[in-house]
């Protein structure tokens, strides 16, 4: 039979080399095809550890039946608290050497996990490249830096597998709801002193789930980006990175107002929250300076 806990009472595990979290909300449609795409891994040593965030739809029914099959996979039942505390809840039951990060929505490729674990011993940060997967499969090639991290390029989280130590006391910042990986990668990166890239597509990322962030209310979403992308210009001072990094954190800015003007043009927003944003827009970058 496969284990399910309440995020309260997490059971100890024995030593494996892969945590592998998957945050799930209202994802019948998709659920299965993950997870049935991780316990077809050809590499066996890991715990799947999935997190019900408070779903209405058959997702806790679909994750059950797959765990009392399987021991390796692990399922957590919470309530409806977003993504970034589904993912820290899957952090605090992790007993893997490595975390990885999958969206129930993506899927992964049977070798995924066994490519890995030749490259990963004695890293910190492994990185695998990805098919971005819509009307097209597209190949996704990334070789991140600190200095593209920081610009934003390549930094969602199930892009690289993380030695568990270096993360352990990291948590996704769960006020923020656009670009939480963001000022994750930027941390993680941050404190590695080790990485390696994997020249290996080993991820799909699914394009077409209209309910996924990157369909979501333009509106919301940049206040996030900046808010976030605003916590890493902190970071980066308070560690005296700052002017090292000032030329790539800008161009993160950029991104932000490029991506606002594009969907200005294409989404129908009414005029007075068209002015509100702009003012919002135009004090945050007035309070911020360009120095």
């Amino acid at each position: 039979m496969g284990s399910q806990a309440t995020i309260e009472g997490v059971a100890e595990t024995p030593s494996i080399m892969f945590s592998i979290i998957v945050p799930a909300y209202n994802s019948g449609l998709y659920i299965g095809r993950c997870l049935d795409s991780v316990l077809h891994q050809t590499f066996g040593d890991f715990e799947c550890i999935v997190v019900n965030d408070g779903s209405t739809d058959d997702t806790l029914a679909i994750c059950s039946r797959l765990a009392s099959d399987d021991t390796r996979l692990v399922l957590l039942d919470g309530s409806n608290d977003g993504v970034s505390s589904a993912r820290n809840k899957g952090l605090q039951a992790a007993r893997g050497e490595y975390v990885l990060f999958l969206d129930a929505d993506d899927w992964v490729e049977p070798t995924w996990l066994e490519e890995l674990s030749r490259l990963c011993p004695g890293q910190d940060i492994v990185q695998f490249d990805f098919y971005e997967v819509g009307t097209e499969k597209k190949a996704i090639h990334i070789d991140s830096s600190v200095d593209m991290i920081v610009q934003g390029d390549g930094a969602v989280v199930w892009r690289r597998a993380y030695r568990r130590e270096l993360v352990a006391d990291l948590r996704f910042d769960t006020g923020i709801k656009a670009g939480e990986d963001y000022l994750f990668s930027v941390q993680a990166f941050l404190r590695s002193r080790s990485y390696r890239h994997l020249n290996s597509f080993l991820y799909n990322y699914n394009i077409e789930n209209p309910h996924s962030i990157m369909h979501s209310c333009f509106a919301e979403n940049f206040g996030y980006q900046l808010l976030v992308t605003s916590k890493v210009e902190r970071l980066l001072k308070d560690r005296g990175l700052y002017e090292a990094h000032k030329a790539n954190l800008r161009r993160r800015y950029y991104w932000c107002i490029r991506e606002i003007c594009w969907r200005w043009l294409t989404q129908n927003i009414r005029s007075g929250r068209r002015r509100n944003i702009a003012i919002k827009l135009v004090n945050h970058f007035l309070k911020m300076g360009w120095n």
